[in-house]
């Protein structure tokens, strides 16, 4: 393995973007860590993609992925996503922490204008809420059907209607109505927000806690229900 991961510079009048090629884990680079290819892509040439939208978690917390071969260290939130995205097959993805130049200031500031087009442009969206915790598939299975009943009623959110949605459901699992649940953080974190921003009319996928890894379920209706005004 050679030296530290260096980036190559961006071409901004060409609205260049970095995009990650995440290795299948049966290529021999993926095996014992998560490994990915860099290269660049101009907006202008509609490149396909996925973005994927995630909480930094704690930025002293680190571990090493391999970027090109090279070392390249990231939160273990980061992570954690990585290694459920992985499939058996190649995977394009944009990730801000990786494809973004954290250290060369001047990219960052056009590289973020530009991600509102990047989250719009890319195929779909993931968001990842973190290792599973306990509930959390079924959580979010039924956050799926709650969202579409609360759109039904024409009800909108606030932490108040959140909490008289979740007690007027008469079918309302029992751990559903604990505010330190994982779902009620996920929404007053902030951890899905960020997506909304760019993404309300992309459909939003999660990957968090499924039993299957690959498997990417559709949670529109968590969308729905978590609707915020920009």
């Amino acid at each position: 393995m050679s030296g530290k991961f260096k980036y190559q510079n961006l071409i901004r009048t060409r609205r260049e973007i970095r995009l990650l090629e995440l290795l299948p884990t049966s290529h021999h680079l993926s095996k014992f860590r998560p490994a990915c290819r860099i290269f660049h892509a101009s907006l202008d040439e509609n490149p396909s993609f996925l973005a994927l939208s995630y909480v930094w978690g704690n930025r002293s917390d680190t571990t090493i992925i391999l970027v090109d071969k090279r070392p390249f260290r990231v939160t273990r939130n980061l992570f954690e996503a990585i290694i459920s995205l992985r499939e058996t097959e190649k995977s394009t993805i944009w990730i801000d922490a990786i494809c973004i130049n954290q250290y060369d200031d001047e990219e960052k500031g056009w590289q973020v204008g530009l991600m509102g087009k990047i989250y719009r442009q890319a195929c779909g969206v993931l968001a990842w809420l973190g290792t599973p915790a306990e509930n959390s598939d079924t959580v979010m299975e039924y956050l799926n059907v709650l969202g579409g009943k609360a759109e039904v009623c024409g009800l909108h959110t606030g932490p108040g209607e959140c909490m008289r949605i979740w007690r007027a459901m008469t079918t309302m699992p029992s751990y559903m109505d604990d505010p330190h649940n994982v779902v009620f953080k996920i929404w007053l974190d902030g951890r899905v927000l960020p997506v909304s921003k760019y993404a309300l009319e992309r459909l939003l996928h999660s990957i968090s806690g499924w039993e299957s890894h690959n498997q990417l379920l559709p949670i529109a209706g968590l969308k729905r229900l978590f609707r915020r005004a920009w």
